[in-house]
């Protein structure tokens, strides 16, 4: 049974992701090693974050640190066309201000915390929250020596992220509310009319599942297999590198984190129909790794996020 609103074929819907406690880490690898969508459950319960980050508690230690931010469209979508960047005081004011009054509107009632790091690889831009860093615990399956990135999302809820793929292994968990997914395995990417226009994010869908889908323009996404899930509050999901999703967040205060680790080198050759540009980032993501002192001298890339 459809957990979601949208507009795809009800009779392709695969079911719910397998679910897994936190303890069985032989199962949870198991998952990793085969690339699958897996749900954790406990993953968090041991995070003084789960306890700790209430918005006084954030407002106390992030007050004077700057964040990234989207804006959403007149959909609540966050489309991730340009990040931006504002002190966290002043985005604060604004989400408690919606939290506090929904029917208020000011100017930034439609922005969405997003990408800002906690933590990132000793080689790359120092993150913009290490104070944050304390309240969590990198699960014990994350390759540490390839650990991107740790980033905090946080909006007033009811955002939703149109139809993407990740490069790069990720983790994300739920600390309050909660986010409803749909995703689509690899095999269905050519159903997906992923972006190829110059100045598109290749690594998007021009289609909003979520609106009414033009039969004549885009037919075979009516082709395409997929699957549904909600993380409710304190559960995670593992969504490997290639698989397709969209995010659907609850209608009140969302506050999330997710890991961000790279996939072996081999498995660049999978993103061969991502844009040069951005497969030229994941691969600097590597070369920052293995030749930090050459490619800070020589080339200091722009390797995004």
């Amino acid at each position: 049974m459809s957990i979601i609103s949208h507009h795809l074929n009800k009779k392709l819907y695969l079911g719910d992701i397998y679910r897994v406690q936190a303890q069985n880490t032989d199962m949870i690898q198991q998952f990793l090693d085969m690339e699958r969508p897996v749900v954790i459950k406990g993953l968090i319960d041991t995070w003084p974050a789960r306890i700790l980050w209430t918005l006084d508690y954030l407002e106390k230690v992030c007050n004077n640190s700057n964040v990234n931010y989207v804006p959403l469209d007149a959909n609540n979508r966050t489309a991730y066309k340009k990040i931006s960047n504002m002190p966290f005081s002043e985005f604060f004011r604004s989400l408690k201000d919606i939290l506090c009054n929904e029917h208020h509107y000011n100017k930034y009632k439609k922005l969405y915390l997003t990408v800002t790091r906690i933590m990132t690889h000793p080689n790359r831009d120092a993150p913009q929250l290490p104070q944050l860093l304390k309240d969590i615990e990198v699960p014990n399956f994350i390759p540490i020596k390839r650990l991107w990135s740790i980033n905090l999302w946080l909006g007033a809820g009811g955002n939703t992220s149109y139809l993407h793929f990740d490069p790069d292994q990720n983790i994300l968990t739920v600390l309050k509310g909660s986010k409803k997914f749909i995703l689509f395995p690899p095999s269905e990417a050519k159903l997906l009319y992923q972006n190829t226009s110059k100045n598109t994010n290749r690594l998007m869908s021009s289609v909003d599942i979520f609106d009414n889908i033009d039969t004549t323009k885009y037919p075979k996404i009516f082709m395409a297999k997929y699957y549904e899930v909600e993380i409710k509050e304190g559960e995670s999901i593992y969504i490997p590198p290639g698989w397709w999703h969209a995010v659907v967040s609850s209608k009140d205060l969302n506050l999330a984190v997710n890991f961000w680790w790279l996939v072996k080198p081999v498995c660049l050759l999978k993103f061969s129909r991502v844009s040069s540009r951005q497969l030229w980032r994941i691969k600097n993501k590597w070369l920052c790794i293995l030749f930090p002192t050459w490619i800070s001298k020589y080339i200091k890339p722009k390797i995004g996020i």
